[in-house]
């Protein structure tokens, strides 16, 4: 499937896009910079915070420690590993360099940071990771 056809099934899912507020000709047309680009910007970091609530849950990690003794792998992955990304683009966020590449420093599309807000890459460099 590809980023666009990604990007119009994450748009047209109002639970992930409040209101129908971006669709695919106004994040294309968002310059960086600009105030809807400020505000894209703004909701991105609330949708990194929340995902970062959820994966860093007390009360996630309290309920498989009463009952299994130990954290899921997949609990123990998001801990681990994916909060060090939200982390990063977070403070790539407050730096000013969220939206471009950390390796070749180019533009990331806005689609792709719309369907991964922690994007930290373009596609072109996590093709070769």
């Amino acid at each position: 499937m590809s980023l666009q056809t990604n990007a119009n099934i994450f748009i047209n899912n109002r639970s992930m896009n409040p209101k129908g507020k971006y669709n695919l000709t106004s994040i294309e047309k968002m310059k960086r910079g600009s105030p809807e680009w400020l505000e894209f910007v703004n909701w991105q970091e609330k949708r990194i915070r929340e995902r970062l609530s959820r994966y860093n849950s007390i009360k996630i990690a309290k309920e498989q420690l009463d009952e299994r003794k130990d954290l899921t792998p997949y609990q123990r992955y998001k801990i681990e590993s994916v909060s060090k990304f939200l982390f990063e683009a977070i403070e790539r966020i407050k730096n000013g360099s969220y939206g471009y590449c950390k390796y070749c420093g180019i533009e990331i599309t806005v689609e792709r940071l719309f369907l991964v807000p922690a994007a930290l890459q373009c596609v072109a460099c996590d093709n070769t990771k």
